[in-house]
């Protein structure tokens, strides 16, 4: 039997809907509510000149994943 708890990272259906029919402040908590996935996503491997690899958020990627979420959200078809 599934508890509460199981269903506390799911992101509650009247956001969803508000958030598909262009709500910013639903879109926004969307957005924070997926926002370390999102950064995870976008770290990515740099070099410096003696071969030493440093890992970092790249901000392009972050804003392309975003941009790209927002659209998805607008698009979706409830």
């Amino acid at each position: 039997m599934k508890k509460a708890k199981d269903y506390e990272w799911l992101i509650a259906y009247p956001i969803i809907e508000l958030a598909v029919s262009g709500n910013i402040e639903a879109i926004e908590m969307v957005l924070k509510h997926l926002e370390h996935y999102i950064v995870k996503m976008s770290v990515r491997q740099f070099y410096d000149i003696h071969g030493n690899i440093y890992y970092r958020m790249d901000e392009e990627i972050r804003h392309r994943i975003e941009t790209q979420l927002i659209m998805r959200i607008l698009k979706f078809k409830i």
